[in-house]
Formats: C-alpha cells, structure tokens, sequence
C-alpha cells in the first residue's frame, strides 16, 4: 500500500476532439482585391502561436492526443523531503500528436478524405538536480514575454512546429546565491531536410539572470539568446553565395558560428568560403536582448518587459534601437472566491519598422540598416520550420499573403507594428474565457514596400467551461475574426472537447 504524501511519477494523458468551422464570404471587396470570396481561412489568433498544429485552409476536423510522465512530484512531508535530496537524477517523456482533416475538397462539393498528422512534441528528458538534458522535439518559447496572452516571444513563439533539438538547460530558474538565479539553454537542432538549403542545423543558447530573491517584491531580469541557421547544401545558389554546393559545416565553422566571429578581417579559404560568408558571418544569425523588471505585489504583481532585435550590426551601434517587443503583464493575486475575476492582462507593442535606417553601408557604423528581419542571402527560407515563421507570427510568409503584394523572399512583409491586449479570466469556478486583441501597420519590406500601408484587425475571445461528461471534460469555444488588408475578413469558430487526466501515478519510497 501506498503511504499518503509520498512522491509520485505521474503518467498522464490528454485527448482533445475539435472542428474549425470558417462561413463563407461573399462580399465583393474581397472578391475584388484578393480573387478569393469563395474561400474563407481559419482566422490569424485561431492558428498563431499553435506549433504549427492549425491549418490554414477552411472548415477542418481536428483530433489531438498526447501521453506524458513528468518528474517527481513535490515532495509534502519532512521524510518526503528527505527522500527527494537523495534523488539525483529523474527522468521523462512526451509525445503529442495532431490529426486534421478537410471538411471540403478544393472545390468546396464534397467531404475530402485528406487527413494530415503533425507531430508537435515527442522528446525524452533526464534531470540531474537543476540541470536537464532532452532530445526531440518540444513546445518552447525563449526570451521575455507572457507565455500565453502575448504576441509572441519575438525569436521563438511557438507558432511553428519546433525543429529537433538535443538541449541542455536548467530548469527554471537556478539559485547562484540568495539573491541571483540563472536560466540558460545550450542546443544543437537540425531543420526539415526539404528546405531550400537542405540539411541545414541550428545552434541555440540564451543566458538569464535575475537579480532578487524567490521571496522578494522586486525582481531585475537581464539576459540574451543567440539563433543561427547553419551548414546545409544547395545546387542552384549562385558562386558568390557558396562554394561547391556546400555551405560551411566543419567544426572550425562550429567555433565560429557559437562565437559569431566575423571572416572580414581574417584571410580565408576562398574554395571553400563564398565572397557573402566573407564579407559576413557564417549562417544566418539572429536573437534578442531582453530586460525586465517584475514587481510581485499581495494583491496585483507587474512584469515590463523589452525585446530588443540584432541580426548584424544595427544594435551594437543602437540604430535599430527604436525595434523591439516592449510588453506589461498585470496579474491578479487576489484570493480566488470563485466569481467573475480577471486572472491576467497583457499590454504589447511590437516594433520592427526602423531596421536601423534604409541604407546598408558596411564600413559606416551609422548606416548599418536595411536588416530585413527573418530573411537571409543564403537560406531562402528564412526564419522557419515546416514553412511556418518561428519567431513572432506577425511577420509571416509571404505565401500567406494575398497575391497583390509579392514577394521572392520568405516574408515580404517585415516592417510592422502592432498594438496588442490580451486578456484571461473567469465567470465562475467552472467558466472562464481569454481574448487577444491585435491591431497592426504593415509596410512590406525595405526592398519592396507596399504602395501604402496596410492596416489589420485581428482577434479572439474563447470560452471555456468543465462539464460532469466522463469524469470531467472541457468544453472550449473560441471565436476569431480578421479584418483589414491583409487577411481580409475571416470569421471562424473552433469548438473542442477536451478531456485530460491521470492514467497511473506510481509511488516512490
């Protein structure tokens, strides 16, 4: 028999059914500007920030299933504590998987038997007190933001199926001292193979800090990650982008990717390096310095946060200063009495217009600009992961905008800025909703601008309410709408039921 309080390892489980249920528009300004009043898309804030697993296309069915086991739980007695300080090492596992299918064929006459699975997480981990190793495949969002009301973390949302990764990371924030904690990643990943540059692999860190106790009102965050798209092959890039096919991959490129030295100022090897790994770094780089400062409050706590954009040069010299995530989140720490109450607002504005000026002229620090965020030279798919962007979904692919503004590049449209709200909280014990609001200026890009800016309304409120059925199943429903230039108008509704729970918890002594 298992004694009450001892510590457990729990395999769980969690099945969601859903349909995406998109009406149909007939009004004649979008059949005259986008040639597509026949065809309605899921709404923007029903599939961003989804690891990739929601569609763009029209009414969809929808089953999702994932099984997991998780650490220990916390131990809740002194012998139980005891017994976790000798527990040196842990281990786990996830996997989830998503199935769609078309409610219509392409012609919108008749059910399609088309079914497509995405396989958004399946990894394996083990922990050595507060470090963790893991390999696979995982949900993540890094740099500082809301982890569910935001726009998105700008360098990593989760708005794309994540790549493969083998990381190593603490585990949430690690003590130094009393007063100093550490939350970093070191990664190695590997792209989709049917890329434009096929075979290409991401290095990955990001260093934190936090400054205040677990305890204290006051905490000061600081830290950086670092993203870099390398290595791979392609046989239709012209000379002056690669050398025999090959992009560099050797381990002295490694050293040079991790520490983003630059080949200017050294002589290399030019059969093996082209004139654009010269005259830059190697790989695509990109990340974000974050700041932030939390006040944790009895009754209210408040985060501000900033996000501040580097691809080249444009932020040691500050030209690009003015781009950024800057965000405040407000939670309610009240005691929860089981009425209407507002758990979490988060108030967001994403800048990426600067880009540190239209001019690019190496050798003037001032004129360091046209960084054209999420694009590269060599890796023609930019910023993504099964053709989703990975970063913020507000600079998205070009292919997900409608025909009048073209583009050769990944995105054509990376000069935006948006002003977001996003909302959490409950009626009862038993109903609660969230609602993300977002309005947006959109300029294309500096090598391509649109004739005018173009404006868009995207939002959502979801419901979602705990019923008796089976043991207890949610009932979710979610309501997204768009509106402007550039998804058109989009209605659509997503109602799921979602039943999670416990499968085995096996004791430990």
């Amino acid at each position: 028999m298992a004694a009450y309080g001892q510590t457990t390892k729990p395999l769980t489980f969690q099945v969601e059914l859903g349909s995406y249920i998109t009406p149909q528009f007939t009004d004649s300004q979008r059949k005259a500007q986008a040639g597509s009043a026949d065809r309605a898309e899921i709404p923007f804030w029903l599939r961003a920030n989804q690891y990739g697993i929601v569609p763009r296309g029209e009414n969809v069915y929808t089953l999702r299933t994932g099984l997991r086991v998780d650490y220990h739980g916390a131990p809740v007695t002194a012998i139980d504590s005891l017994r976790a300080s000798h527990r040196h090492v842990d281990w786990g596992w996830g996997f989830d998987l998503a199935a769609n299918a078309n409610g219509f064929n392409a012609n919108r006459t008749k059910p399609s038997n088309m079914v497509a699975f995405v396989l958004p997480e399946a990894y394996v981990k083990m922990r050595i007190r507060g470090i963790e190793a893991w390999g696979g495949r995982r949900r993540e969002i890094i740099g500082l933001a809301d982890s569910s009301l935001s726009t998105g973390s700008y360098i990593w949302s989760g708005n794309a199926v994540p790549p493969l990764k083998i990381q190593l990371n603490t585990v949430g924030w690690v003590p130094l001292t009393r007063w100093l904690y550490v939350n970093a990643l070191y990664a190695h990943g590997w792209f989709e193979y049917n890329r434009f540059v096929k075979g290409s692999m991401l290095h990955q860190k990001a260093l934190y800090l936090r400054l205040g106790s677990a305890t204290g009102k006051f905490w000061f965050i600081g830290g950086m990650n670092h993203s870099v798209q390398w290595g791979g092959n392609n046989e239709s890039l012209p000379s002056s982008f690669i050398r025999n096919s090959q992009l560099p991959a050797s381990s002295e490129d490694y050293i040079d990717v991790v520490l983003g030295s630059s080949l200017g100022d050294r002589l290399i090897d030019t059969t093996k390096y082209s004139p654009f790994d010269a005259g830059n770094r190697i790989g695509n780089h990109l990340g974000t310095v974050d700041l932030g400062m939390e006040f944790r409050g009895k009754a209210v706590s408040v985060f501000f946060y900033r996000q501040s954009i580097y691809e080249d040069g444009s932020l040691f010299y500050l030209i690009n200063i003015a781009d950024g995530l800057h965000g405040t989140r407000f939670t309610n720490n009240r005691p929860n009495r089981g009425g209407f109450r507002l758990n979490r607002a988060v108030l967001e504005y994403l800048n990426t217009y600067s880009q540190g000026g239209g001019e690019f002229i190496n050798e003037d620090p001032s004129k360091r600009g046209r960084d054209n965020y999420f694009n590269h030279g060599q890796y023609r798919d930019g910023w993504s992961s099964y053709g989703r962007t990975i970063g913020t979904p507000f600079i998205a692919p070009a292919t997900d905008l409608p025909s009048r503004y073209p583009g050769n590049e990944f995105t054509n449209n990376n000069r935006v800025r948006v002003y977001h709200v996003g909302l959490s909280g409950q009626f009862s014990k038993r109903m609660g909703f969230t609602g993300k609001f977002s309005y947006s200026q959109n300029l294309g890009i500096y090598d391509a601008p649109f004739n005018q800016m173009a404006a868009q309304f995207s939002g959502m409120i979801g419901l979602y309410s705990q019923l008796n059925w089976l043991g207890g199943t949610v009932l979710n429903t979610t309501v997204g709408y768009d509106k402007g230039d550039l998804y058109e108008n989009n209605l659509g509704l997503f109602v799921s039921l979602k039943k999670s729970g416990l499968i085995k918890s096996r004791f430990t002594k």
